[in-house]
């Protein structure tokens, strides 16, 4: 039963959808979903991400499966495969935005930009 896509959508803080993913048995992993999220919303660097699965927070060493084994957590209807609703918070690092590289201070004004404008 491992071999089911697992469709996830992530939800910005604001209940705006930033993703909607289809992920392969073998990006069933926070790390997997990450990147992901990262290449729907360039602006979300992986490690500013912070996943929450029912209020849950996802470790970077979690797979979806030990999630989604919880009924209340994912609900596909029928023969639909499993359907997961995880939410993104996107914290920056103090360490990248004082390091003064233009760039990256720029990328963290976009995502927060971003993430705000889902509102």
């Amino acid at each position: 039963a491992m071999s089911e896509v697992l469709e996830l959508t992530v939800v910005g803080l604001a209940g705006n959808v930033v993703a909607e993913l289809c992920l392969e048995p073998e990006q069933q992993n926070t790390v997997g979903v990450k990147r992901l999220i990262h290449e729907a919303a360039p602006a979300a660097l992986p490690r500013w991400q912070r996943l929450l699965v029912g209020g849950r927070l996802l470790e970077d060493s979690d797979s979806l499966a030990s999630v989604t084994a919880d009924p209340a957590a994912a609900s596909g209807a029928g023969g639909a495969p499993p359907r997961l609703v995880v939410q993104l918070v996107v914290s920056a690092e103090p360490r990248d935005l004082v390091q003064k590289d233009p760039h990256v201070v720029a990328q963290a004004a976009l995502a927060f930009e971003a993430l705000a404008a889902g509102a």
